[in-house]
């Protein structure tokens, strides 16, 4: 017995389905909200002849600084020892945020999945990468303190980094001032 021809070998086409039609869909948004951001990429790409190329093994040895500190970082918050599960989740995780809406959060999540896979308990991945993420974020909002004493001695600052500068302060003092009055219950 024969079997009975689909739509889709009886006119030589493929079938138009609804998944396909979502997904084209869900391209064509993500391609309209990102066209600023590919084309500010595309743009910068002149900008390039502008390093000097003895400066790119050194920014490349700093990058690398920075993602190992991330991932000593992890190592503590997660209690161990072993480098390849943070690394590979870390990177992963790192990635999976850069094409997806959602950002950091869905790098977190997947990262997080990927702990507890890995054989972390799930409250300890989770509680990690909070902790990792809240250091980051009080120190680069403690960073405009560095710029401070040039501020005081009458650099010239661009208007727009002197205004981070002052909000860093702020909310550097609010942070302090909860931690010295607020944690009195």
């Amino acid at each position: 017995m024969a079997a009975p021809e689909t739509a889709e070998s009886s006119s030589g086409r493929p079938r138009l389905s609804i998944g396909r039609v979502l997904l084209l869909l869900i391209t064509g948004a993500c391609l309209y909200l990102f066209a600023p951001s590919i084309a500010e990429v595309f743009e910068a790409s002149s900008k390039l002849g502008e390093v000097h190329p003895a400066a790119i093994p050194a920014i490349l040895f700093l990058e690398f600084l920075s993602f190992a500190c991330t991932w000593q970082l992890q190592r503590l918050s997660l209690r161990t020892h072993g480098w390849f599960p943070v690394i590979t989740t870390q990177l992963a995780g790192n990635a999976f945020n850069r094409i997806t809406p959602g950002g950091g959060a869905t790098g977190s999540a997947l990262q997080a999945r990927m702990l507890v896979d890995a054989g972390f308990n799930a409250a300890k991945a989770a509680t990690a990468i909070t902790v990792q993420s809240l250091l980051i974020t009080a120190a680069v909002v403690a960073m405009p303190l560095f710029a401070l004493p040039a501020i005081v001695l009458g650099t010239s600052v661009p208007g727009s980094l002197a205004d981070a500068v002052w909000i860093g302060v702020i909310v550097f003092a609010v942070m302090e001032l909860e931690k010295r009055f607020g944690s009195k219950k």
